[in-house]
């Protein structure tokens, strides 16, 4: 793998820790400085952490699988955000849950490419990113706080997916090449959630008040 390179590395695997297989963590640790940017979306911050790459930084991840992906257990000397879309500390980004990893994509493209070709992909596929990554409604929802977490009544998944996918962070090519084919529309600018009819984003209390 080429330095400059981008890791996005997605879903924690209970089956392999049962096992006590450290494969992804030992590639984790023998690669890491090698790659510009390193990110982890839902409980893929669990392979971070038995790595020891978090350390001494700040981290989130999503707020369901909480109190198995922070255990200590699985790593120590890290600053786990409990309320947070996603965090940057670095070149390290974690984000909350699956849906979260989708902003938090947005603003890291948007960190390295800009938005002048991002956003027209954005208006493209109808997507409104959230752009605080201290939005966070779901750390209302299952009762998230810096020292404290909700019991689990079922049981984790034997399995979850795991997904590695390898970008080159310093080439523009692939935005480039659908801009000049067509695909995208010209269009400057997104529509973020807040800003449509002018109405401001709902609080994480409003979001989770029973009607």
């Amino acid at each position: 793998m080429p330095p400059g390179s981008l890791w996005h590395f997605g879903f924690g695997n209970i089956a392999l820790e049962q096992a006590n297989n450290t494969a992804i963590e030992e590639f984790l640790v023998a690669r890491y400085d090698r790659v510009k940017y390193l990110l982890s979306v839902c409980t893929g911050a669990i392979s971070l952490a038995r790595a020891g790459l978090p350390k001494g930084k700040k981290a989130t991840t999503n707020k369901a699988m909480w109190a198995w992906t922070t255990d200590p257990a699985h790593g120590e000397g890290i600053e786990w955000v409990p309320s947070a879309r996603w965090v940057e500390d670095g070149k390290i980004w974690t984000s909350s849950g699956v849906a979260a990893g989708m902003d938090m994509m947005y603003a890291f493209l948007r960190h390295v490419y800009g938005t002048e070709e991002l956003d027209g992909v954005m208006n493209g596929i109808e997507y409104a990113p959230h752009v605080d990554p201290s939005w966070d409604p779901f750390s209302v929802v299952h009762k998230k706080e810096p020292k404290a977490s909700t019991p689990r009544t079922q049981p984790y998944p034997s399995h979850s997916p795991i997904l590695i996918a390898i970008f080159d962070a310093s080439s523009k090519s692939e935005l480039s090449m659908e801009s000049k084919l067509g695909f995208l529309p010209e269009t400057k600018g997104i529509i973020v959630p807040g800003e449509i009819g002018g109405e401001a984003e709902p609080s994480a209390s409003e979001l989770t008040k029973e009607y």
